[in-house]
């Protein structure tokens, strides 16, 4: 949905919705009222569905929440020492689940997000030590084909 889209999504609650098929290669947009409101929403399909969907979106963004704690520290990396790190050892379960337990859902904006700056992302990476500038040299080099 496009920055407009969702302001007048906002207003409105039409919502342009765009489904792709990998398998098919191809892409349908409907075109639905969802709702501007949350009582508008309540209206056109009734007050359980619309929780049991909140429901469902607060437990997989917990869950999500969980998994990142869980997943960082995934890849092999060298502490301060030079010590090697294995996968998950910069955080435990305790601190997964604190997480977990910590997580405020917020509104979600589907659109207008600010793209992660693909430069500040590789900068990250050598400073992480988890790659060398050489390694980002010669993936761009591979990337443009040459």
């Amino acid at each position: 949905m496009a920055k407009q889209d969702a302001k007048a999504a906002a207003k409105t609650g039409e919502v342009d919705i765009i489904t792709k098929s990998p398998a098919s290669q191809r892409a349908v947009t409907i075109k639905r009222n969802l709702g501007a409101t949350l009582a508008e929403s309540v209206q056109l399909f009734g007050e359980e569905v619309v929780h049991s969907h909140a429901l469902a979106q607060i437990e997989i963004r917990i869950q999500g929440a969980v998994r990142n704690v869980l997943d960082s520290g995934h890849k092999t990396k060298k502490d301060k020492d030079g010590n090697e790190t294995k996968p998950g050892d910069q955080f435990s379960e305790e601190d997964a689940t604190k997480a977990g337990e910590e997580y405020t859902p917020g509104v979600q904006k589907r659109s207008g997000a600010p793209k992660k700056d693909p430069i500040q992302a590789l900068k990250a990476k050598v400073a992480s030590g988890e790659m060398t500038k050489e390694q980002v040299i010669a993936a761009l080099r591979a990337e443009l084909g040459e």
